[in-house]
């Protein structure tokens, strides 16, 4: 009940604080753009020594996204949307979680080349080097560095600086995909990159006992994850090389001294405007069970195939290959149709 009561207020107050900011801003038109993504699975899975087969149509996301420039220093940015995964919408909180992918303010004081600024609300986390927007993807599923190693979303404060050649970030927030704070702690986190030309260098930390990072059985410990991340777009941008490193700790109580770490390696080529060409490969090791894996290891390859026939449609293919503790355990066949207005 207290829940629902929590997500229902905050479902009052989000509309209000859009209604309001918008209303200030007459001169300035409301910008209007989302997507919508549809998908076609095959799955061969293998339970035991038995394999089984499954595949289905789904409508997996259709996101609306709504941002107004309130003056030369503030702007409100309120992205809705329907996904088939994510947080559970059974209770307010979790439908509001589920319907408001993000929503913020955002405020900017440019001096000369450098940009100050700040955020607050829910955004996407500012770790890691995977988009989690299907339109800036170009292949379907996630890597498990994103998925298993990175929070998604965050709620809280965010302050940087950026310019041509870097951006710095801190933030303190409730935790790893946490629209309420759970418990009385709050997570903080730094995010740098450096960037010249055609190379970009990351370097995230997230610590905190906020819950979300680990399984279920360690949210009243401690986590911390560094994530070291290189990134090369060579040939005008025509090829991308990303190479990221990730490493867990746990620390206090029963966590204390347990740890993960996973790699990514991705190569992406698009000899000509219309099609490109995706390699990736990814490993999580979870040799003491944080993210309660249930294996020590999951590793995982996938090929996939991007056409752009319109600036507006993206059309992808892919093939992926799952392993758990270096045996193939699951074969996915997969299609995916996004189209942008």
């Amino acid at each position: 009940m207290n829940r629902a009561r929590t997500g229902l207020c905050s479902l009052c107050v989000l509309l209000l604080v859009t209604s309001s900011t918008l209303a200030f801003a007459k001169d300035e038109p409301l910008q209007l753009s989302g997507y919508v993504d549809g998908r076609y699975f095959f799955e061969r899975s293998k339970n035991g020594g038995a394999y089984t087969n499954s595949n289905t149509f789904q409508l997996y996301e259709a996101q609306i996204n709504l941002a107004r420039r309130l003056s030369a220093n503030f702007e409100v940015h309120a992205n809705l949307n329907y996904r088939a995964e994510g947080p559970d919408p059974s209770s307010a909180l979790g439908l509001l979680d589920h319907a408001v992918d993000q929503a913020y303010l955002k405020a900017m004081v440019q001096l000369g080349k450098f940009e100050l600024y700040a955020q607050f609300g829910k955004f996407n986390a500012p770790i890691g080097t995977e988009s989690v927007e299907a339109p800036d993807k170009n292949e379907i599923s996630f890597s498990l560095v994103n998925s298993k190693a990175t929070p998604t979303n965050v709620t809280g404060l965010l302050v940087g600086v950026s310019h041509d050649y870097f951006e710095l970030a801190l933030f303190v927030v409730n935790g790893w995909d946490q629209l309420s704070d759970p418990n009385a702690d709050k997570t903080f986190g730094l995010s740098a990159t450096v960037k010249y030309q055609w190379l970009a260098v990351g370097v995230g930390v997230i610590s905190g006992k906020g819950a979300g990072a680990f399984s279920e059985t360690y949210d009243a410990n401690r986590s911390t994850v560094l994530d070291v991340n290189l990134s090369l777009t060579p040939l005008q941008k025509k090829m991308l090389i990303v190479l990221e490193g990730n490493v867990g700790f746990g620390s206090g109580g029963v966590a204390e001294g347990k740890r993960w770490w996973g790699v990514l390696a991705l190569w992406y080529y698009e000899p000509i405007k219309y099609l490109g060409v995706t390699l990736r490969y990814s490993l999580f090791r979870d040799r003491d069970g944080l993210q309660g894996l249930g294996a020590r290891q999951a590793e995982e390859a996938t090929i996939a195939l991007q056409s752009k026939p319109l600036d507006s449609v993206r059309f992808k293919l892919e093939y992926r290959s799952d392993l758990t503790s270096g045996s193939v355990r699951k074969h996915t066949a997969a299609f995916q149709g996004v189209f942008l207005f």
